[in-house]
């Protein structure tokens, strides 16, 4: 394993990548390669590369022209792939979409355990990053504020993130409010005059990613959905991932599912006649 720092700052498209990938396929024994790059694209242009190799990428923003993004190579991953081959060398355009907000206003995801919606929080964060076209901004705001604080989980994603463009801000009422504007870790501050804003000729479109609340059902509810579709306990069991006798027990009101559950409880309940398709029936 080894530690490298490759200097591409000043280097024009698609001269990052193209020398990111020479040295990469050096390290065979794996490792940590560093790239230096002093614009977003490169750090764009870069993730996607990684991503296609099967590395490990993080990224930050330093300052305006100061960005870093980071390989973790493991050992023997340097062999070539057509897909990878074909991505290695591209210059894509600017994959933001102009006009999309991300609006986070908690710092969990859904109604019921808290440690439940973190993890689903994380998650959803972890999954922005990877999409091909990312948010313009990403607001934070209420309890959403300590995302982008010191020990925050999604710390290192969020960085990320800004590094590819994306303008991380947190509401700074909400930060003194919890006591958390000494320890901002990604982005700036913002304030809600700062929200609506209008970009080009027209007003930018705010989309707030929101998650409905989890639908609780009874026991005499749980047993009708699984009559209705067709299903024995025992083939529901396997269908919700539980035992038989955990089934049994929602079916008596001797215990109740847990969040997850009732969320594929709730597309089990829906009309979607492919709610059911990744059940084996044979």
């Amino acid at each position: 394993m080894e530690n490298k720092t490759f200097d591409a700052r000043g280097m024009a498209c698609p001269l990052p990548v193209v020398n990111a990938k020479k040295e990469s396929e050096e390290m065979t024994n794996g490792g940590t390669l560093i790239i230096l790059v002093d614009n977003e694209i490169a750090v764009q242009n870069l993730t996607k590369f990684g991503n296609s190799k099967g590395f490990t990428v993080s990224s930050e923003k330093k300052t305006e022209k100061d960005f870093t993004v980071t390989f973790q190579i493991p050992e023997n991953s340097t062999t070539s792939t057509p897909a990878a081959e074909s991505a290695a060398p591209a210059c894509t355009p600017d994959s933001k979409k102009h006009g999309l907000v991300a609006v986070l206003s908690a710092n969990t995801m859904g109604n019921g355990e808290e440690q439940l919606g973190k993890i689903l929080m994380k998650s959803f964060i972890f999954a922005l990053t990877k999409q091909d076209q990312l948010p313009e901004i990403i607001l934070c705001y209420n309890s959403g504020a300590s995302l982008t604080c010191e020990d925050s989980d999604s710390l290192e994603d969020l960085k990320s993130l800004e590094a590819e463009g994306v303008k991380i801000l947190t509401c700074g009422t909400c930060l003194d409010f919890y006591g958390l504007k000494e320890k901002l870790a990604v982005g700036g501050i913002t304030n809600m005059y700062e929200i609506a804003y209008e970009k080009g000729q027209g007003t930018a479109r705010i989309k707030t990613y929101t998650i409905a609340p989890v639908k609780e059902y009874s026991s005499a509810e749980i047993r009708n959905i699984r009559m209705k579709a067709g299903m024995t306990q025992s083939v529901f069991a396997a269908y919700m991932g539980v035992s038989k006798k955990t089934v049994e027990a929602w079916e008596g009101g001797r215990t109740h599912p847990s969040g997850p559950a009732f969320r594929l409880l709730e597309v089990l309940a829906s009309d979607n006649p492919e709610r059911t398709n990744y059940v084996v029936v044979k």
